[in-house]
């Protein structure tokens, strides 16, 4: 390009108009050109869902494209076509409802990855910003054979802040006229009264930019791309399923001085899913619920700031188990407390009244008022007389009922505050197991708002209905087992500890002025564990995650091959773990303000003697499934009680079930 703004300086005086090509000539692209469609179509096709694989899909608009060339060449055109007509035609061929909206989105998404995938040639730029300011009277133009629209060209060059230097747009997708065939440079010449031997036309393409302007008396520059042009043949041969593979364990390759930062792998996967689910349900606004959902979205708003179209908004919604337990209650005399027996039938009567978010004094008060003891666990506490006895005292009845209309209405004003159109349904993100505290929203709610939620896993589905719709997106027990459940189950605490947050539980939520403040409960021991272990951790899955998506993003494929190799990766984490990683579990521990209030934590033994050993082994082989089924990850019950035997065995057993059924 160093050339050309000699070969324009010689000549400025003679011309009215300097003319640019603009594929290959002053954008270049970073993936060979087809790939923009194949991504075009893998992004498409998962928020519609219109073929199984995206490859079809792409192969669907390779054939409506030259359906649609040929039927222009016959009506008298050149071979060449509109795209926004493309994207009506392939509207109607799947019978799109909103025809409007999928053109719009379809367009959006053809601008971002263009622009994404281009980069402006700098010796270009500063050429043109010379010109614009020594020769203000020549004219620069763009003149391109492009099936995009004006207006989509001039988006994609504002984007690259270099629309504002150029005078006019000229593309073959409004004429069907191309450079090709040099019916566009007669019709412009004839349409402008341009005088041709006072015209530069600098372009890529030998016969287009260089061969045809000559014919016409054109003065013509040809830029030689040839080794731009070798660069796309060589990455269409080079990007395949294989190198997909390799480059993903390039990235996530194992380490066994790390602990479970690989896990970027399965949120990554997760985050995708996510995004294509909230697009494919139309979410304007979507709701990550603490505490978890802090770091998924960090992960989520980088992810979909990457695609570069029209974002939803993301917000955090400061909640827990505790702080939507009360206020999703109904009156006394009609309310079981199914969502806190369900999981917790042995406490005492103080963990009752925690876990109702009594206040100390309140508790102190009933203390006062009734003769038993409240601190002692009770087995089978809902059909305890220390049970009855509290529902039938009249200050329980008064601070639960006062309690119970003012923590909801705190919380219905503290949701609103965010100033989401509620009529339009809560759309929320969580971790998963059951989805309670969406079971509780809900509630609150009235059961009048729809609330949708979107989860790494289900394993039961809790209260879910019709307006109050769970689903997991990673995994799922609910409506049916998925596949690859036996892999991201397998230690579903994993997830929960590597997604700590950096502030404490919600506690409940109080009215200053109008104004909602959630009151947190903040523990010590969690913020240490938060600062010295969980959180250098994210950091270092950030970095992957986002290693993942630069590699992943502007790639075109169907999604089972990727899918299968992450699927892999979470695997080897929690079927074959390192000394390290199993080591890790031993540091980390979980503070239960809910039902129970106490810390869970996940010590070791791994020197138990031969009577120990003996026990444990002849509890495995009598219950094999119940001795497994009731810990938080197999693997590491096996290894806390030292059955090196039994792991091996179990490993292998694990081993033999993913390549039968070809999870990884």
């Amino acid at each position: 390009m160093k050339k050309i703004e000699m070969e324009i300086k010689n000549r400025i005086n003679q011309l009215d108009v300097v003319a640019f090509d603009i594929f290959d000539t002053i954008l270049t692209r970073t993936v060979n050109p087809e790939s923009i469609k194949k991504i075009w179509a893998k992004e498409i096709n998962r928020q519609y869902r219109l073929t199984k694989h995206n490859s079809e899909f792409y192969q669907l608009r390779f054939e409506l494209e030259a359906k649609m060339c040929k039927e222009n060449q016959q009506a008298g055109f050149d071979l060449e076509f509109n795209l926004e007509k493309l994207f009506s035609r392939i509207a109607v061929h799947f019978n799109i409802e909103d025809q409007n909206e999928f053109i719009e989105t379809c367009i959006a998404q053809e601008i971002a990855i263009e622009s994404r995938c281009q980069v402006i040639d700098e010796d270009w730029l500063a050429a043109i910003k010379k010109i614009k300011k020594d020769y203000p009277n020549v004219k620069i133009v763009c003149i391109s054979d492009m099936y995009l629209s004006k207006k989509m060209l001039t988006q994609i060059l504002s984007n690259h802040g270099v629309f504002n230097l150029l005078d006019d747009i000229f593309v073959s997708s409004e004429t069907l006229l191309t450079k090709r065939s040099g019916k566009l440079y007669e019709h412009l010449i004839t349409e402008l009264e341009w005088i041709p031997e006072r015209i530069l036309m600098v372009g890529d393409n030998k016969v287009s930019d260089f061969e045809n302007p000559q014919s016409l008396g054109i003065i013509a520059y040809h830029i030689d791309r040839t080794e731009q042009h070798q660069q796309y043949d060589k990455w269409n041969k080079t990007i395949t399923d294989d190198y997909l593979k390799k480059e993903i364990h390039k990235i996530l390759k194992s380490h066994h001085d790390e602990s479970f930062e690989n896990i970027a792998a399965s949120l990554y996967l997760y985050i995708e899913k996510l995004y294509n689910q909230l697009k494919y349900n139309g979410v304007e606004d979507v709701f990550f619920l603490s505490r978890e959902g802090e770091f998924l979205k960090v992960l989520f708003d980088y992810y979909q700031a990457s695609i570069g179209v029209k974002q939803i908004n993301s917000h955090y919604l400061i909640v827990s188990r505790k702080s939507t337990f009360l206020p999703s209650l109904k009156a006394l005399d009609i309310e079981n407390f199914h969502n806190l027996f369900r999981q917790y039938i042995h406490m005492s009567v103080a963990e009752f009244l925690n876990s109702l978010n009594f206040v100390t004094s309140d508790i102190e008060e009933l203390k006062n008022a009734l003769e038993i003891n409240f601190d002692k666990r009770i087995n089978d506490f809902p059909n305890s007389k220390e049970f009855k006895l509290l529902k039938e005292n009249t200050l329980f009845q008064t601070i639960y009922e006062t309690n119970r209309i003012q923590q909801k209405d705190n919380f219905i004003t503290y949701v609103k505050s965010y100033g989401v159109d509620l009529n339009k349904g809560l759309h929320i993100v969580d971790v998963g197991w059951k989805g309670t505290i969406q079971d509780n929203i809900y509630n609150i709610l009235d059961n009048e708002i729809r609330v949708v939620g979107y989860y790494t896993g289900l394993v039961a589905s809790g209260n879910a209905m019709e307006h109050n719709e769970k689903m997991g997106l990673l995994f799922s027990l609910y409506p049916e087992k998925t596949s690859n459940y036996i892999i991201y189950s397998e230690n579903r605490a994993l997830f929960e500890m590597v997604l700590g947050a950096s502030h404490g539980s919600a506690n409940r939520y109080i009215n200053k002025q109008g104004k909602i403040e959630v009151e947190l409960f903040n523990k010590e021991e969690e913020k240490v564990l938060f600062d010295t272990v969980v959180q250098p951790m994210q950091v270092e899955i950030c970095k992957r995650f986002k290693n993942l998506n630069n590699l992943l993003l502007n790639i075109a494929y169907d999604d089972e091959v990727v899918e299968k190799v992450l699927n892999s990766i979470h695997a080897q984490l929690v079927f074959f773990p390192t000394e390290k990683q199993l080591k890790f579990f031993e540091k980390m521990y979980h503070y239960e303000n809910f039902g129970v209030f106490e810390f869970s934590t996940f010590e070791t033994n791994t020197t138990k003697g031969f009577a120990d050993k003996l026990k444990q082994y002849r509890l495995f082989i009598k219950q094999p499934v119940s001795y497994l089924g009731n810990s938080f990850w197999p693997l590491y019950k096996l290894y806390q009680n030292d059955l090196a035997i039994l792991s091996k065995i179990y490993q292998s057993a694990r081993y033999l079930q993913l390549k039968f059924r070809k999870l990884t």
